[in-house]
């Protein structure tokens, strides 16, 4: 009796391994189901991407979409689909870009952004994250994981935005016609690297169009007027005279000359006047205006 009762025993711890190998299996069963749906659904394009053969292993729905092929489509071009359907502007970044990949650390994210060719002929913008996925045995990168969103309207929004700031500066740095050969440029607010760089385009602009050969630059409105600011329109200043003009520097308050002289600043180029009044009678006076 107990040799069978120790035989049940096994029997059913077997059986109990198998079931629980089963339910195992269907949990990974579950979960790969659960991560092939996820891939598929995800509105950004998965991909794998063998390094050595350079080849595609496997890619989501979403790239086919991204492209505006049919998946069929895509799979007929084979390895060749990224420098088919990458812009070929763009191509040349590919070499140094596997390089990169080839060189990278478990764990490193690699980005790069380039334009792709949509079968309608259209051009967008992706950005490809890419990082180490599996090696061989020697080191060297095997499988890359790549995830890519198209990007286009976030360069579109960001080229928008630089326009805009830009046309907001011009704006902030109107260059006044006072008679002819006078140009003034009022300036108001707070002057950073930016507005320093547009208010030299903007003056050099007026004095060739304009044939100025006096450019008076006011500063009343301009309430912090630090050594960064000081020397900017000291550049403005020296760039004028190789084109010929005069600048005179007006509303110049006592801490805006004390800051002038703390970083040594080489005046021989610029005319100092307090008001732009009399920044202005010095202009005409020089022109022979009245």
């Amino acid at each position: 009796m107990s040799e069978i009762a120790e035989e049940s025993r096994e029997i059913e711890a077997l059986r109990a391994r198998v079931r629980a190998l089963e339910e195992r299996e269907a949990a990974l069963r579950e979960e790969l189901a659960h991560e092939r749906r996820i891939k598929e659904l995800c509105p950004f394009i998965v991909y794998f991407f063998d390094l050595i053969e350079q080849r595609n292993v496997y890619a989501n729905r979403s790239f086919a979409a991204t492209l505006g092929y049919g998946e069929e489509e895509i799979r007929a071009m084979g390895d060749e689909v990224l420098v088919r359907t990458m812009h070929p502007e763009d191509l040349t970044t590919l070499g140094a870009y596997t390089e990169r990949l080839g060189a990278a650390a478990d764990g490193e994210f690699i980005t790069v952004e380039y334009r792709v060719l949509r079968r309608d002929g259209t051009i967008r913008w992706c950005k490809s994250i890419e990082q180490v996925y599996s090696r061989e045995p020697d080191g060297r990168v095997r499988l890359v994981l790549g995830f890519v969103r198209d990007v286009t309207e976030e360069r579109e929004a960001a080229a928008e935005r630089i326009a805009l700031e830009r046309s907001m500066l011009a704006m902030s740095t109107p260059l006044v016609p006072i008679a002819e050969g006078v140009v003034a440029m009022p300036l108001v607010g707070r002057i950073d690297g930016a507005r320093a760089q547009q208010i030299l385009e903007v003056l050099l602009e007026g004095i060739t169009s304009q044939q100025a050969i006096v450019a008076i630059l006011d500063i009343t409105g301009v309430k912090v007027v630090d050594a960064e600011v000081a020397d900017g329109l000291l550049k403005a200043a020296q760039a004028a005279d190789l084109l010929g003009a005069e600048v005179v520097l007006t509303g110049i308050r006592p801490e805006v000359a004390q800051t002038i002289v703390d970083i040594g600043a080489d005046m021989r180029k610029v005319v100092a006047r307090s008001t732009l009044a009399a920044g202005i009678a010095h202009a005409l006076r020089r022109t022979g205006k009245r």
